[in-house]
């Protein structure tokens, strides 16, 4: 069974004032479609999965990854909810979302 059984469970954990380990955080982003990685620098790299290097934000700390990374998700779920509703089909409106955004 998943850590995270659904993306509410998962968005839910990530936005609790609890503390998180990076591997939890990591697991949690990916349920929700998103990558958390530390990089060779010690640096928090989040981005969408897949996602170009555009898109990517670096943080120092895991805290302000975990709010990069939820602030991401909300900026996509308003682009792609706009591109709805001027007619996308939401597959498109998805990947026209996370193209548009830069961090």
């Amino acid at each position: 069974m998943s850590a995270f059984p659904t993306p509410n469970a998962a968005r839910a954990r990530l936005a609790s004032p609890a503390p998180i380990t990076a591997g939890a955080a990591r697991l949690a982003f990916a349920r929700l479609g998103m990558a958390l990685r530390v990089t060779e620098f010690g640096e928090f790299r989040v981005n969408f999965q897949r996602g170009e290097e555009a898109t990517a934000a670096y943080e120092s700390d895991l805290p302000s990854a975990i709010d990069t990374g939820l602030a991401m998700l909300a900026h996509k779920a308003r682009l792609s909810a706009e591109l709805r509703t001027i007619g996308l089909p939401a597959a498109v409106a998805e990947r026209e979302a996370v193209a548009a955004l830069t961090f």
